[in-house]
């Protein structure tokens, strides 16, 4: 009997701690801001958000970044690209994050 909870117990382990979830990459998501923001404004916006919450961050070109952030040995690379009207993000890389093309480790 308590080689079948064992058995169990282990089993329940390597499932749970190997769960995966759909990417969320956002499509082109309309925003609202005042006519007085400029591209410089949410450029600087979205660095200081990302960095807060411990993303790197590299302008690629005007209105696009990519912000990357690493923990041990995973790493996620996401692309953001936006304007006055709108972004858009998207998953570009993943290290050690069971990354499928479709799916990634659960948080």
């Amino acid at each position: 009997m308590r080689t079948v909870v064992r058995v169990v117990l282990i089993a329940m382990l390597v499932a749970g701690g190997c769960r995966t979830a759909p990417v969320h990459n956002v499509p082109r998501t309309a925003i609202t801001v005042p006519v007085t923001v400029t591209m410089a404004d949410l450029s600087e916006a979205l660095w200081a958000a990302s960095r807060r919450e411990g993303w790197r961050v590299r302008e690629l070109e005007s209105g696009k970044i990519h912000a990357e952030k690493t923990l041990r040995t995973h790493r996620a690379l996401v692309e953001i690209d936006y304007d006055t009207q709108g972004y858009s993000m998207r998953l570009v890389e993943a290290d050690n994050l069971l990354y499928d093309g479709a799916h990634i480790h659960k948080a």
